[in-house]
């Protein structure tokens, strides 16, 4: 004799055999997400780590006022590993964040016996280790339009509570030009 369904926790299914059975609704759900969280760590696995990232950037520049501002967000990144070029019509921001967590365990191998070289070198060691991967680091690298009127040599940057500040001044003919603009 089958015993009575209880709705709220089973459903029935039919079995290769075509007998009834009653599967838990707790059962399934932990199922679905054993299943999920499985198909997340095969894809970290399967997915390369990125060679760069781009950190994310608000560009001001308002006509009004005598310079263009940028700020990039670096939390974490040392000054020493910053390099600001103006290449072309472009400044180039390149550096490199490195993991707290790979300094950690790099001490912790260390001591062991058993080091790794680099931060970088630690964390690419265990990448089965991360059951979730969404901080960004190692090299980041961003491009910035420099907009006309930008006098590059006088471009200038500041590091603080990991925000980078870059300011360029305008030329003072292209001010001179757009207050000529207004005046018309």
């Amino acid at each position: 004799m089958s015993q009575p369904q209880n709705m709220k926790t089973g459903s029935k299914k039919t079995s290769s055999s075509g007998r009834a059975r009653t599967i838990d609704a707790r059962v399934a759900i932990a199922r679905l997400y054993h299943y999920h969280r499985l198909q997340q760590e095969a894809a970290l696995r399967l997915r390369p780590e990125a060679a760069q990232y781009t950190p994310r950037m608000d560009l001001y520049d308002d006509a009004a006022l005598p310079h263009v501002s940028a700020m990039l967000e670096l939390p974490g990144v040392d000054r020493r590993t910053l390099s600001l070029q103006v290449q072309g019509a472009k400044l180039v921001v390149h550096g490199e964040r490195a993991s707290p967590l790979a300094a950690k365990l790099h001490g912790a191998a260390g001591a062991g016996g058993a080091g790794v070289q680099g931060a970088a070198a630690t964390t690419a060691a265990v990448p089965h280790m991360f059951k979730t991967r969404e901080l960004k680091f190692g090299s980041f690298h961003r491009e910035i339009d420099v907009p006309v009127g930008i006098d590059t040599n006088q471009i200038t940057a500041e590091l603080s509570d990991g925000m980078l500040l870059i300011t360029w001044p305008r030329t003072s003919t292209f001010a001179a030009g757009r207050a000529n603009a207004r005046a018309a």
